[in-house]
């Protein structure tokens, strides 16, 4: 194994051989994070539009199915009122 030796004043240290490979993997990892990163934040704005969405779609079958209850509902003659405002309550 090869090291790298620096001799200083103050300090004596080495660098390992490994270490130029291990700074190249470092960041090729760093990169793979960012990356994985990016994806993931794309993926949960595009699973909150979804369920944005799919909530206002179901607004809009609720509205336009008590508009179809309450007119059937109106066609009955009897306790017609009464029923409408149990719907109005759900």
């Amino acid at each position: 194994m090869v090291v790298d030796c620096v001799i200083d004043t103050r300090t004596w240290w080495c660098r390992p051989a490994y270490m130029d490979e291990y700074e190249k993997l470092e960041e090729e990892l760093q990169q793979v994070y960012d990356d994985y990163m990016l994806k993931f934040r794309n993926q949960a704005y595009l699973e909150n539009i979804l369920d944005e969405q799919q909530r206002a779609q179901l607004d809009e079958n609720e509205v336009s199915l008590f508009a179809v209850l309450t007119s059937v509902f109106l066609m009955l003659p009897v306790a017609s009122s009464n029923l409408i405002i149990i719907l109005k309550e759900l």
